[in-house]
């Protein structure tokens, strides 16, 4: 049995159950309980991850010079991809991709929706940039 928790300043949800059921309702749910995330928290706050190695998943981040996209994996699925019959997992906890390498990757390993994305310095910036200039 999996479960996939989340907690907001002022409502939590708990959905459990089999692997593919967590994701086709996190599927479902993943628009509404992103704008309802952003209505209820204020501030900023880091989203707990077990650390180490010995985590069920794998942390794939895409890079790119505005943003970073966070995808989890389970570690079963990385092993028995192409990818991780050359690369053993057993110490790691994240993978970084750059950007123009994306499409390769996810024909060695189909990611599918990113968990979160977050803004680099740069992205945080460039859209401070536009901002100002819409405001004009």
């Amino acid at each position: 049995m999996t479960s996939l928790d989340i907690k907001a300043p002022d409502w939590q949800i708990t959905i459990r159950g089999k692997e593919p059921f967590i994701e086709d309702t996190y599927d479902v749910l993943r628009e509404f309980l992103i704008a309802h995330l952003e209505t209820s928290l204020q501030t900023p706050t880091k989203i707990r991850v077990p650390k180490g190695p010995g985590r069920l998943a794998l942390e794939i981040e895409i890079c790119h010079d505005h943003y970073r996209r966070t995808h989890l994996i389970e570690r079963r699925t990385f092993q028995t991809s192409p990818l991780g019959e050359k690369i053993n997992t057993s110490e790691l906890v994240k993978i970084f991709v750059e950007r123009p390498a994306r499409q390769m990757f996810n024909e060695l390993l189909p990611l599918g929706k990113p968990l979160w994305t977050a803004l680099t310095n740069a992205g945080t910036k460039t859209a401070t940039s536009i901002h100002k200039k819409i405001l004009k």
